[in-house]
C-alpha cells in the first residue's frame, strides 16, 4: 500500500519563548521534503502554532485523528515525538493503540520509536514542566518589578509605545475614569452612573478599544456601559498607580483551565504609574463599598 501522508508540526508559545530551535516552517520544510525524496503521496499537513503539547486539545490535531478515522491519511510522519505531543500516556496510547488499530504509521524523522519511546516521552512530559516553570517564575518576577502583563491596558490608560510593560495615562480616557470616581463618591449607584455615561453619550471601554484600532466592535451587544464594568474599575488599583496581577492562573501545565488564585498569591506592586485618581477619593470610594458590602452581609444578601 503506498503511504498517504500527513505531515504534523507544532511550536508551543513556551517552545518559542525558551529557544525552541525549529520553527514551523523549518518543520515543514525539513518533513515535505523527506516525503518528496521517499517518493510518498503528501495528502495533508497539519499545523499547530502556539498550542502547548501538554494536551491533545489542539484544532490541526484533531483534524488529524479524524482523518485518521476516515482513511484519508495511512501515515503521519513528525520531526520527533515532542511535537506529537509532551504527555507520554497521551503519546503513548496514540502510538501504540490507536494509530494501529486505524492501519496508520507513525514516522518520527529525527528518533526511533523503539523500546526506548516511553523513556523519550516521559522526558518530553519533563521538558514541558521545566519550560511552563520557567515561564511562570519568569512572569513572576516581571509583575513583583513592577512590569504591566496584560494584554490590554485599563480604560484611562495605554501602554507605553517604548516599553510596552509600562502604563501611561490615556488624556482621552482618564477624564471619564475620574468623573465614574466622583460620581460613585457622592453616592450614585452602579446601575445609576452606567446609565448617566450612556445617556451622556460617553464611549464604553470595549467601543473605545475598537474605535482605538479602526475596526467594528463585532458584539454588538457589548457596546454600552455596564453595571460590572462600573464596579470592577472602582476597585482596580491601577488607578492609583498600584498594579496587582497574577489573580487569574491554569490549574497546572498539563491544564489549561483557567482559576482565579486565592489572595495570598497575587502579586502586588506599588507606585508603578502615574494615577488618574487621587488617594483622597479613591478612600472615600473604598470606605463606600466597604459598608455597602457589610450592610449585604448584615441583611443576608451575601
Amino acid at each position: 500500500m503506498s503511504k498517504q501522508v500527513g505531515i504534523y508540526v507544532r511550536l508551543s508559545k513556551e517552545d518559542a519563548r525558551v529557544g525552541e530551535s525549529t520553527s514551523i516552517e523549518n518543520q515543514k520544510l525539513l518533513l515535505t521534503s523527506h516525503v518528496a525524496d521517499m517518493g510518498w503521496t503528501l495528502r495533508e499537513i497539519y499545523q499547530d502554532d502556539g498550542f502547548s503539547g501538554t494536551n491533545q486539545n489542539r484544532p490541526e490535531f484533531q483534524r488529524m485523528l479524524a482523518d485518521v478515522k476516515r482513511g484519508v491519511i495511512n501515515t503521519i510522519l513528525i520531526k520527533d515525538l515532542s511535537r506529537l505531543g509532551r504527555n507520554y500516556l497521551e503519546v503513548g496510547t496514540l502510538a501504540e493503540i490507536f494509530l494501529p488499530e486505524h492501519g496508520c504509521e507513525l514516522i518520527s524523522l529525527n528518533e526511533p520509536l523503539d523500546d526506548m519511546m516511553v523513556f523519550r516521552n516521559w522526558f518530553n512530559e519533563q521538558h514541558s514542566k521545566s519550560t511552563s516553570q520557567k515561564v511562570r517564575l519568569s512572569r513572576r518576577i516581571c509583575a513583583q518589578n513592577g512590569k504591566y502583563l496584560g494584554a490590554y491596558a485599563p480604560f484611562g490608560y495605554q501602554k507605553c509605545p517604548i516599553d510596552k510593560h509600562k502604563l501611561v495615562v490615556d488624556e482621552l480616557a482618564a477624564p471619564i475614569v475620574r468623573r465614574i470616581f466622583e460620581l460613585r463618591a457622592s453616592g450614585t449607584g452602579f446601575r445609576a452612573i452606567a446609565e448617566k455615561l450612556n445617556n451622556d453619550g460617553e464611549i464604553s471601554p470595549r467601543e473605545y478599544y475598537y474605535q482605538r484600532k479602526n475596526c467594528e466592535n463585532p458584539n454588538k451587544s457589548n457596546r454600552n456601559w455596564s453595571e460590572n464594568t462600573v464596579k470592577d474599575m472602582l476597585k482596580n488599583e491601577a488607578y492609583i498607580g498600584n498594579l496587582v496581577q497574577g489573580k487569574l492562573g491554569t490549574v497546572s501545565y498539563k491544564n489549561p483551565k483557567i482559576v482565579t488564585k486565592p489572595e495570598p498569591d497575587w502579586i502586588r506592586a506599588d507606585g508603578t504609574h502615574e494615577p488618574i485618581v487621587d488617594r483622597k477619593l479613591w478612600n472615600k470610594v473604598q470606605r463606600l463599598r466597604r459598608k455597602n458590602n457589610g450592610s449585604m452581609y448584615k441583611s443576608g444578601l451575601k
